[in-house]
């Protein structure tokens, strides 16, 4: 009973510490400070959460869709930077 304890114990350790590989994406406008930046990000993720594509399996928390923020990010004067950035239209 003990070694199955442990070796739950092991398998959630090295769960736990997995991470997923995510490219960061960059905004930048000139000028910008960093209470202004945070407003027009939480702006353009309420109106990109939603827009998602439906998953088949259950995510954690709200997803958003990602072309859609970071539209709107350009909309807003934002030079959007990143190899995951979605594509400019």
């Amino acid at each position: 009973m003990r070694n199955l304890w442990v070796g739950i114990m092991v398998v959630g350790a090295v769960a736990g510490c997995g991470t997923i590989h995510r490219t960061e994406t960059t905004y930048t406008k000139a000028g910008m400070t960093d209470t202004r930046l945070a407003a027009d990000q939480t702006a353009c993720r309420q109106q990109a959460i939603g827009q998602a594509e439906t998953k088949p399996l259950p995510t954690w928390g709200q997803t958003i869709n990602r072309e859609a923020y970071d539209d709107c990010m350009r909309r807003l004067g934002y030079d959007v930077d990143a190899a995951s950035a979605s594509p400019r239209r």
